[in-house]
């Protein structure tokens, strides 16, 4: 696995690659297949997919496309929702050429969310998808929550709709087992159960609460992971819909009474999905400066323990909807990522820490030296010449994962510094090889490993060291103890006879 997907989110991840990777719904991605392969004889030449969210649609899209080799255009349209965008992105590109059996490019369109272009809100979104759909040479897959949304009462009756189901509880726990398994984690079945319960068959956030436990419990957390029945994460939703689209602090204000949430929570919850609201600049500034306030107001009383502050916290966290003047644009509400990224900011953390112990010793200098005289022209080198961080990586022993880090995760220039490091190590070997006046070719022992050896020997130096003089001091401290009791009884001794009276003072 590359180092880039060890920082990717589970959803992302574990996206199906293959159809044993899918877990329910596996008849449909069939008849999406077949419809695909008869492309070019299917009558509708676009196809609907729809369903709840988590379900795996846009996975099939994506699983589809990367099978049959097509270059594909991904719409998302809640993030696009206006004419120019879709006749731009969906309407040049599925005229541009046909589909041909055995042609050396094909093309598929993929529209996200596409019941999220609202009729005349959008500007003309839904009919410029429509105008698309007709005049297409090429397969697009439309993805949609809502077939009875506004926005596709036009354009859905020139395509083959399908619809998909709730995953199982089953499905899900065989999904959250299947990834527990190759994330190597300790989590109860009784923990998957909850998880798989909690989801209302949806994947993705199934997949989300299963990466919250793991990074919390890699982040050394101490947290009982509690769940929130889904009743109470659709009044959160609610809640945050009202706090957009509240046109008076009065109507703000209401939007949070009685929400039984974690404060904190509320407040990744906004401060996620905010900036899908703001239309301008403008907005985006006014919202988040609101954002800001209540995170000081809410940070200060959690530090002073002085709950008055939360009254603040809770005017401008309600607030934030009040800074914009655009329509309400209606989201989907997402799991907030800040644990992931939390938890790939300590892996960067980790990768930093490591380079610098290794590299302390050998440059002769502090933690803090390196990394403001050294480590700038260190980065430097790994991204500009390959040959010679080569050189450097074998001198400081470092992984690959390392390296990578070093080269800001550029794929190609870690390879190329990787293939040098290679070439070194067999030139390493050759030149031992060479330079051995017997017959017989004796192991070797890379100088990496004589490095390790040496340290090694030099802690157990420190540690035998350390141990005769424990000893040494014992055996000190147990002389001086039994001289000082020689001492005491022989002034006893002396006391004793001082006491004792002359055979001339018995007889008198």
């Amino acid at each position: 696995m590359s180092s880039e997907s060890l920082n990717l989110p589970f959803v992302e991840k574990y996206r199906p690659k293959v159809l044993d990777d899918f877990v329910g719904n596996k008849l449909i991605v069939k008849e999406i297949e077949r419809w695909l392969r008869n492309w070019n004889q299917e009558k509708k030449k676009v196809i609907l997919l729809v369903g709840p969210a988590g379900v795996g649609k846009t996975s099939v899209a994506l699983y589809l496309a990367r099978k049959y080799n097509y270059e594909y255009i991904e719409v998302n349209a809640s993030d696009k929702r206006n004419k120019k965008a879709v006749e731009l992105l969906v309407g040049k590109a599925s005229t541009e050429g046909t589909v041909l059996q055995g042609g050396t490019v094909r093309k598929m369109i993929i529209v996200d969310e596409a019941d999220g272009l609202f009729g005349n809100q959008d500007r003309g979104g839904g009919k410029a998808l429509e105008k698309a759909i007709k005049g297409t040479q090429i397969p697009i897959i439309v993805t949609a929550n809502d077939v009875e949304a506004k926005s596709l009462s036009s354009a859905k009756r020139h395509m083959k709709i399908v619809e998909f189901h709730h995953l199982t509880i089953d499905e899900i726990i065989e999904l959250l087992k299947r990834i527990v398994k190759k994330e190597n984690l300790t989590i109860d079945d009784e923990v998957l159960l909850d998880i798989a319960k909690n989801s209302s068959g949806d994947a993705r956030s199934a997949l989300n609460d299963l990466e919250s436990i793991a990074l919390k419990d890699s982040l050394s957390v101490d947290v009982k992971f509690e769940f929130s029945q889904r009743n109470q994460e659709q009044k959160l939703n609610q809640a945050l819909s009202k706090i957009y689209y509240a046109k008076s602090l009065e109507s703000a204000r209401k939007a949070i009474e009685g929400l039984d949430v974690d404060y904190r929570e509320l407040l990744n919850y906004v401060d996620e999905h905010s900036y899908k609201q703001a239309k301008s600049p403008k907005e985006l500034d006014n919202m988040y400066s609101l954002i800001a306030e209540a995170d000081f107001y809410l940070s200060q009383a959690y530090l002073t323990q002085n709950w008055i502050f939360l009254k603040y916290f809770f005017v401008f966290i309600s607030s934030v909807g009040l800074m914009k003047t655009s329509p309400y644009k209606q989201v989907r509400y997402t799991f907030p990522s800040y644990w992931a990224k939390i938890g790939r900011l300590r892996m960067k953390e980790a990768k930093l820490t490591s380079i610098i112990k290794k590299s302390k010793s050998k440059f002769h200098c502090s933690s803090s030296q390196f990394k403001q005289d050294i480590y700038p022209y260190l980065r430097s080198i790994f991204k500009n010449d390959a040959k010679m961080a080569a050189g450097i990586a074998t001198w400081l022993n470092l992984e690959e994962a390392e390296t990578d880090y070093l080269t800001e995760k550029n794929a190609n220039q870690t390879k190329l510094i990787q293939e040098y490091m290679d070439e070194l190590y067999v030139d390493f070997v050759k030149e031992v090889t060479l330079s051995s006046p017997s017959s017989k070719v004796t192991p070797l022992i890379s100088h990496f490993e004589e490095e390790k050896r040496d340290e090694e020997t030099e802690e157990l130096n420190v540690e035998k060291s350390k141990k005769k003089k424990k000893e040494k001091n014992t055996e000190s401290t147990a002389q001086k103890s039994k001289d000082s009791k020689v001492k005491e009884m022989q002034k006893k001794q002396k006391r004793n006879k001082k006491q004792q009276p002359s055979l001339d003072e018995f007889f008198n």
